[in-house]
């Protein structure tokens, strides 16, 4: 397979049957793979996946899914919490890192959080996504707090919270 580009890339944000399970899918093998996480993750997110879904108001939540050559390669989800909205379950898949596409669905996400009114945006993190928290910075997310997770590795994660005033 030859570089993947972004325009080449589809995003689409109608919510299909079956897009959260992907992604909670995507999730879990990312963590397990890539930073040898437990099962208490893939817990953690399948939770928050049945809250997402079970609460959906498109007027005020949202999901982009990236495809490329007819399958997800990417997710970006924005869940109402009021004033603010939490970003969540961003992920691009290695063969698409580098494309800018974690940008472009962060930017969607955030002009999106703006067009409905948020006052601000917020997001949790680890410490360890070494590409995606200086991106989290560059776009002008503020570092409001950390606390450390033992549930969901061997070793202790630190988790950060972001934000963005909007």
């Amino acid at each position: 397979m030859g570089e993947i580009k972004l325009e080449d890339i589809r995003i689409r944000d109608d919510l299909q049957m079956g897009d959260i399970s992907y992604i909670m899918y995507l999730q879990s093998m990312y963590y397990s793979i890539e930073r040898n996480w437990k099962q208490g993750f893939e817990e953690y997110v399948l939770a928050s996946a049945v809250e997402f879904l079970q609460g959906f108001n498109p007027a005020r939540d949202h999901v982009w899914i990236a495809e490329y050559d007819g399958r997800i390669v990417g997710s970006m989800a924005l869940k109402d919490r009021g004033e603010a909205a939490q970003l969540r379950y961003l992920i691009v898949l290695p063969e698409c890192r580098g494309c800018r596409l974690g940008k472009k669905l962060f930017t969607m996400s955030i002009d999106f959080a703006r067009e409905v009114g948020y006052k601000k945006v917020w997001l949790a993190t680890e410490a360890g996504c070494s590409t995606a928290v200086p991106m989290y910075e560059r776009l002008g997310f503020v570092r409001t707090g950390e606390h450390v997770n033992d549930l969901w590795a061997d070793e202790p994660v630190l988790e950060l919270e972001y934000e963005l005033e909007l």
